[in-house]
Parts: structure tokens; sequence; C-alpha cells
């Protein structure tokens, strides 16, 4: 049985153990690379809302172990449609983990590729979604800060309160 690494150090502290000449033929996998594919692009992708919903649900957590860069590059263009998806309940399960994103991300990239999307679900016709988004609003002001929070986010929220139609 051969061993399986499930990190590029782990498959290069094996060889460095290998004696010279081992004449062994290796084929270096990356696992992780794999797996946000299949994640991202099978999940957030699928054309079943239920599982567009449950992956929607798993954003944040997911986001924990893969890089900044995979999230920036890959995850947030994903996550862009599953915000205008057809399905409340994708949007709904979103709105909720979306901000879980913001401390991973860092303020510059929560303004510029994030703080989009939060006013959009703020501004949608579903009502469980615009709440889900209001009730995680203190994950976004831990990075944003209450400034920027005042000046991005609570127009819109202030529109709600106006709003005749709304809970």
């Amino acid at each position: 049985m051969q061993p399986i690494f499930l990190s590029k150090k782990d498959a290069d502290a094996a060889l460095a153990q290998l004696p010279p000449g081992h004449g062994a033929k290796l084929e270096v996998i990356d696992l992780l690379d794999f797996l946000q594919q299949l994640v991202v692009r099978l999940e957030l992708e699928d054309p079943e809302a239920e599982v567009r919903t449950v992956a929607a649900r798993h954003v944040a957590s997911f986001s924990k172990h893969v890089p900044q860069g995979v999230i920036e590059e890959q995850l947030i263009g994903s996550v862009s449609s599953l915000a205008s998806d057809a399905s409340q309940h994708v949007k709904a399960a979103l709105a909720q983990e979306i901000m879980g994103l913001a401390p991973q991300l860092g303020k510059d990239v929560t303004i510029e590729r994030l703080l989009p999307l939060f006013l959009q679900l703020l501004r949608d016709e579903s009502s469980e979604v615009r709440l889900n988004v209001i009730s995680r609003l203190e994950v976004v002001s831990g990075v944003l800060g209450v400034d920027q929070i005042a000046h991005s986010l609570l127009p819109a929220v202030m529109e709600l309160a106006q709003d005749q139609q709304w809970r």
C-alpha cells in the first residue's frame, strides 16, 4: 500500500527520506486544489437548488481551509452567482454565511468584493434573506468598523425599516 500525502510539505518530507536510486515511480497530486475545484465548481454551480443551498451553508467554514488567493479568485465568483440565485433558500443560506468571509479577507477585499454582495442581499425581495444579513452584521463590523458600516450598509437597513412590507 502506498502512502497518500495531504500536503506538498508532507510529500517533500517523505521524498527526502527515500534512499538514492530507490527507483520508485512517484506521482504527486495536489489534493487540496482538486477538492477546492470540486467544491467550487460542482456544489456551488450545481443545477439542484438543494445542493447549492447546502454548499452556501458551508461557504465560510470551507473558506477557512483554503488560501486567501483561492477565495478571492475562485470562491467569490461562485458566491456572487449564488447571491443572484433564483432560489430563495440558496440566497437565505448564503446571506447567513457570507459575512463569515470578511474576517478571512480583511477590510480592503471585503469593501471591494463582498460589500456589493451584502447590499444586493439586503435589497433582496425575500425577508428571510434580508434578516439573515442583518443578523450577522456584527461579524462584518469587526472587520470594517462601525464608521464603514454606518456609511455603506446603514442606509440600506434604514430603507428596510421604512418599508411597510418588511416584517
